[in-house]
């Protein structure tokens, strides 16, 4: 297969996945908390990654995608733009490893500084930190080896 990665690629695009029921199942799905827009993809990526799964790129798989004109994207992202932190912290919050986690409290801190605590405060009373908890006693791998499978930059694993 073709890429750096030999067709292995962190997270698989949402518009193109293809995987069977059981497998869906057995990985509990996508993650119902991440609500409308944002981070669903790349957490379950990451949850089966760190699994034992391994997606893989299949660059002779056409497929066709229109995807809006820039100004009806801004317009389509700018109310939701608080689900979308929520999902992207809530996503930190359930593999970055501390030091990690800090780096990402304070990009968003500066990119959203209005919501930034709201959205914490509304992931901590939502019980963010056991299903971290229990992600971590449950999965094989921890983030830490997909950053080193991956070869990815902290700064990569950071920003969304």
């Amino acid at each position: 297969m073709a890429g750096p990665y030999h067709g292995y690629v962190p997270v698989a695009s949402s518009a193109c996945t293809v995987i069977s029921r059981t497998m869906f199942h057995q990985l509990g799905g996508y993650d119902e908390t991440l609500p409308l827009y944002g981070a669903a993809e790349p957490e379950f990526s990451v949850r089966a990654w760190l699994s034992g799964y391994e997606i893989v790129n299949i660059p002779d798989l056409v497929i066709y995608h229109w995807f809006r004109p820039r100004p009806d994207y801004d317009n389509f992202r700018s109310p939701i733009r608080p689900i979308m932190l929520r999902n992207y912290l809530r996503f930190a919050c359930y593999y970055l490893p501390t030091d990690l986690l800090h780096r990402a409290y304070n990009y968003f801190t500066e990119l959203m500084p209005s919501d930034f605590e709201v959205v914490l405060r509304t992931l901590i009373e939502t019980g963010v930190w056991n299903r971290r908890i229990d992600l971590q006693r449950r999965l094989p791998r921890d983030f830490s080896w997909l950053v080193r499978q991956f070869s990815l930059t902290c700064s990569t694993a950071v920003v969304p």
